[in-house]
């Protein structure tokens, strides 16, 4: 089953990623999940399911850019940098206790910009979930 993880907050740029997944939920034809803190995927991530896991990043990049990012890079998600705890610890982590999660999870970053106290219009979190529905649309037909 593919499943959606939103790591957020209700605080400025961070809450992008529950505000995507809360616009994604009506109709979704997949799980959807909003985690506080990257440790409450745990929670969630289960043998032989697949996962999109979105959070806020701050890259120096256009604002609003959706970025696809290697697990196995060592990437600090904002999640990892306000609790202490990366993403990516997070699925290392839950693929000592499961299949490799290269193999399952697709993470995703949304860049928060310059200004991460401002949080994400209306407008740009409709975009951001139209690119995000397109990706895991292909995704899941891949693993078909």
């Amino acid at each position: 089953m593919l499943t959606l993880l939103a790591v957020g907050s209700w605080f400025g740029a961070d809450h992008v990623s529950w505000q995507i997944a809360e616009e994604l939920k009506p109709g979704a034809a997949f799980q959807v999940h909003l985690c506080r803190h990257p440790v409450d995927l745990l929670s969630y991530i289960n043998a032989g399911d697949e996962y999109v896991i979105l959070d806020a990043v701050c890259t120096g990049q256009a604002r609003g850019r959706l970025l696809k990012i290697d697990i196995n890079s060592g990437w600090q998600t904002s999640g990892g940098n306000s609790h202490g705890l990366s993403l990516i610890d997070v699925l290392k982590l839950a693929a000592l206790v499961t299949e490799p999660a290269e193999k399952r999870v697709q993470l995703y970053g949304v860049e928060a910009g310059e200004n991460t106290d401002q949080p994400f219009t209306e407008g740009e979190v409709r975009c951001l979930a139209e690119q995000l529905t397109a990706i895991m649309a292909a995704g899941s037909a891949a693993t078909q």
